[in-house]
């Protein structure tokens, strides 16, 4: 037989051996199948796992976007001083107004750090009337 030619034609199927001496293929792809649908889920679970981050990502570029055309907007809106004394006017209420909001974050701050420290004090104290309870 020349080595051009296959060895099986379409129009004819390959010869099967018949009896006791067939092959038992069927067993291990069973086993294989048995194996897949594990390995095969597991595939499943990661491919929608990052589909749903890609999700996630896509809708927060697209939030950042049109929270960029809000801003662009906005800074828009914003009237132009007329006069130097407006422009001056305009500057010293945003002042004022950034004065307030750090007085309300340090004195937000000081709350926190307060809370925080009272909090310690009493797992401190608790822990040191009960010494059977691990620190980890």
């Amino acid at each position: 037989m020349p080595e051009d030619e296959p060895i099986f034609t379409d129009d004819q199927p390959p010869e099967e051996p018949e009896g006791d001496d067939a092959p038992e293929a069927p067993e291990p792809k069973e086993k294989k199948t048995e194996e897949k649908p594990e390995a095969r889920r597991s595939e499943i679970a990661q491919k929608i796992k990052w589909r749903e981050r890609a999700m996630k990502a896509e809708g927060k570029a697209s939030k950042v976007e049109s929270l960029e055309a809000e801003l662009a907007e906005l800074k828009g809106l914003v009237k132009k001083p007329a006069d130097d004394q407006e422009a001056k006017a305009q500057e010293y209420i945003r002042a004022q107004a950034r004065q307030v909001f750090e007085d309300l974050q340090s004195a937000k701050d000081k709350e926190e750090s307060s809370r925080i420290t009272a909090f310690e004090n009493d797992v401190e104290a608790i822990l040191e009337d009960n010494p059977d309870i691990p620190e980890s």
